[in-house]
């Protein structure tokens, strides 16, 4: 009886949590939502992280969010993971984006994705990561499961 009890209570908690973490997901779409950003640098070897992101999620390809200064005035927390590594006269910048509730519960992380920068092409690995996070990670794979709990 006791197991049968133990089964019961775990198996409401887990459907609650994911009803919880569903509605959670849901809601980061709508327009206006205020968001605290939070830049995590690994390595603490790159410079204007936070500001890049800030850029690209101001940009008109993204801006949904209001950002806000300090967690107390947001609605949830967007976490960039920011690595900056050197790769055979190249640099690259993996980036994993992850969307947290006020009190630190993590609800959703996006795949990591890579700028690169070479000698030969001259692009920004760090503005090349902001933007795919932007496009893939945000608009593609957010809105797609997103979309995926709605039906």
């Amino acid at each position: 009886m006791i197991k049968q009890i133990l089964l019961f209570a775990l198996c409401l908690f887990s459907t609650l949590f994911t009803y919880a973490n569903d509605n959670a997901v849901n809601e980061l779409m709508s327009q206006g939502n205020k968001v605290f950003i939070e830049v995590v640098n690994n390595k603490k070897n790159i410079d204007g992280g936070y500001d890049s992101f800030i850029e690209h999620l101001s940009a008109e390809e993204w801006n949904k969010w209001d950002l806000v200064e300090t967690k107390d005035n947001a609605n949830f927390i967007c976490r960039l993971t920011l690595t900056k590594r050197k790769v055979m006269g190249s640099v690259r910048v993996d980036a994993i984006a992850s969307i947290l509730t006020i009190d630190g519960t993590e609800v959703w992380v996006s795949e990591k994705h890579t700028g690169m920068a070479t000698l030969f092409t001259g692009f920004d690995a760090l503005s090349d990561a902001m933007r795919k996070i932007i496009r893939r990670a945000l608009s593609d794979e957010l809105c797609e499961e997103i979309m995926d709990k709605r039906e």
